[in-house]
């Protein structure tokens, strides 16, 4: 055993020396990759770091500028009708100066009152007064007419003994110095509140008379924008707008749902297109599910662009000629959801008879002998 253990001693020197050799080898190599491996993860904490803040600037890049551009286009606006109406003021209506800044824009023009007016949509039995109030009462005095003044609308009065074909042959209605139009439509304009210079929409215009409303309301200093898709209807628009007088309309023929988002308005009226249930019995043919669904998705989608082009803290007035609640109630809540919206509870008017309601502070008219059934409802967001 003896003569064994100094082979055994040297192999176990040798082994120990190789073991020390190949684990310092195997460091060497193994050191490099750790290494590597732990600088190829800090940089991409680094990398993930530096694209989470380059998303977060240009988020806040798009989003000031989507403001900027809602600014500009609000600008652009007011920038326009001050030209337009500076030109018509300061060059005159000379063929060669027409159409220099007015292409949209509806002012009132003498020539108007003689064209041939197309088929007139407007129905009703009041007037809305664009002229002295004296003069139109002492008209209808003179011309036997009874008639009556409406309590929360001194613009307002109703006829009481004629057909609307007698009051069309009067000079106050030939000279658009009142407009023909629903008691019930008065409404949602009374509610809107328009102030001067506000930027307000009306986006579904056509045939005017809420529109000549509003223009009234603000004493024709406010900036308002008409939609309305349908030609016809949009030229019947621009000639009832003329003949009333209103000025600094910008009339659009556009689908309000396609309005551009960067569109930023003050206040906004919506009288929806609707099924009309509340102007004919609900047990006409036409009141089809077809027709209510159909209506209910029209509704839906206008209700969804006027809450995104509205300001924030802006107010708008969603209504309806239905008593549905499919196209009223059900619509709001649908869409408000989506929406850092709420209603504004509006006051009742004295004199006038309600429908239950499922959505406190709105309004349902019940169809009477002087009002047509409307839904309305204030909203600010």
């Amino acid at each position: 055993m003896q003569s064994w253990i100094p082979e055994i001693w040297q192999a176990a020197v040798i082994g120990l020396v190789v073991g020390v050799i190949l684990g310092y080898l195997l460091l060497r190599l193994t050191k490099g990759s750790v290494k590597k491996q732990v600088q190829t993860e800090t940089e991409l904490k680094e990398v993930k770091t530096q694209l989470s803040d380059q998303q977060a600037q240009l988020e806040k890049h798009f989003a000031e500028s989507a403001e900027l551009f809602k600014t500009l286009i609000g600008d652009y606006q007011k920038l326009y009708r001050h030209y337009a109406v500076s030109s018509e003021a300061l060059l005159g209506n000379k063929p060669a100066n027409k159409g220099l800044f007015t292409q949209q824009l509806v002012t009132a023009s003498s020539e108007s009152k003689s064209e041939e007016p197309p088929r007139d949509y407007s129905e009703g039995s009041s007037g809305l007064l664009k002229t002295d109030k004296e003069k139109v009462i002492k008209e209808l005095k003179e011309s036997n007419i009874e008639f009556e003044e409406v309590k929360w609308n001194n613009d307002a009065i109703i006829i009481k003994n004629v057909l609307e074909e007698d009051i069309r042959k009067l000079k106050i209605y030939e000279n658009g110095e009142i407009y023909l139009q629903s008691l019930s439509s008065m409404i949602p304009p009374v509610i809107l509140e328009p102030k001067e210079k506000e930027n307000i929409l009306d986006m579904a215009a056509a045939p005017g008379g809420k529109t000549t409303q509003i223009s009234a309301i603000s004493s024709g200093k406010s900036y308002i924008t008409a939609c309305e898709k349908n030609k016809i209807r949009c030229d019947r628009l621009k000639y009832n707008l003329q003949k009333q007088g209103v000025g600094n309309v910008n009339v659009m023929q556009e689908d309000a749902r396609k309005l551009s988002d960067f569109f930023s308005f003050d206040k906004i009226l919506l009288d929806a297109p609707c099924s009309g249930s509340g102007t004919e019995s609900v047990f006409n043919p036409k009141f089809t599910e077809e027709l209510i669904q159909r209506s209910a998705k029209t509704q839906e989608e206008l209700l969804t662009k006027a809450l995104k082009i509205l300001k924030k803290d802006g107010e708008m007035v969603y209504s309806t000629c239905s008593i549905l609640k499919e196209e009223n109630e059900k619509v709001l809540n649908k869409v408000l959801k989506k929406f850092n919206a709420k209603i504004v509870p509006i006051e009742k008017i004295e004199g006038i008879e309600y429908l239950p309601v499922t959505i406190e502070g709105t309004l349902c008219i019940s169809p009477t002998e002087l009002y047509e059934g409307f839904f309305v409802a204030k909203i600010r967001k």
